[in-house]
């Protein structure tokens, strides 16, 4: 029985840990932008920007660009990388397309939740002229469920406490089985364990509290006598 209850806690824990990880909710699916048409002017940039979770999977597409070249550069970047940007520092970025044209696709995956800015920039050239662009933008990610994390404590504690509770069960009884058994001494007349508390073996009758057993001839005497009549050995 204790045997089953320590298993079944080990399968609480292990059966945490597993809905843990495979159950996330299914995959949530943003649309940050559809269809934006964002007019740009020669010798300047325009933001776009996002909050977007962890791990999130961008992608999005630059529909069409008109006048100019029909192209326009394209950038995206965390908060700090776009402020770095704006002021011509070092900077890294998680996309980069260089004269972006109609149909240019571009994807990123976020390492980490924040602010993303989607860049649109048409430098000052020689003869430069406004563009005017159309694009979207989407992610999806997987979040894990609400209720994953409690239920995983839940089921950790109670199956912690069932092993727990009967490892120590275990303990306690081997502990009250060797004090029983510390306080037991062998009948003299019939070599059955009996309680050093009763003075008549319950198995034989015989009254421990008077005789001894020689541990040498095997005599049985008086409990009084230094040493045994039969022998002469000592009484221990």
């Amino acid at each position: 029985m204790k045997k089953s209850i320590a298993a079944l806690g080990l399968i609480l824990v292990a059966l945490g840990i597993i809905l843990y990880v495979v159950l996330p909710i299914p995959k949530n699916y943003v649309t940050l932008v559809s269809g934006e048409t964002i007019p740009v002017k020669a010798g300047s940039s325009v933001p776009r920007a996002f909050h977007i979770p962890a791990d999130a999977d961008v992608s999005g597409e630059i529909t069409t660009v008109s006048g100019g070249n029909l192209d326009i550069d394209f950038y995206v970047f965390d908060k700090n990388n776009y402020d770095n940007w704006i002021t011509n520092q070092a900077n890294n970025r998680y996309v980069y397309i260089y004269r972006a044209g109609s149909g240019s696709h571009f994807s990123f995956r976020t390492d980490k939740e924040d602010d993303y800015y989607f860049v649109f920039s048409n430098p000052q050239l020689l003869f430069g002229s406004d563009r005017s662009i159309t694009w979207s933008a989407s992610y999806e990610y997987n979040p894990y469920a609400p209720y994953a994390v409690p239920l995983l404590v839940l089921l950790v504690l109670v199956g912690t406490a069932l092993v727990t509770g009967t490892y120590y069960a275990e303990q306690r009884q081997k502990i009250r089985a060797q004090q029983k058994m510390e306080k037991l001494r062998t009948c003299p007349n019939c070599n059955e364990k009996v309680s050093i508390e009763k003075t008549i073996c319950p198995h034989c009758g015989f009254d421990i509290s008077k005789s001894i057993r020689c541990h040498y001839c095997n005599t049985i005497y008086d409990r009084s006598l230094p040493k045994c009549p039969n022998c002469g050995a000592k009484n221990k």
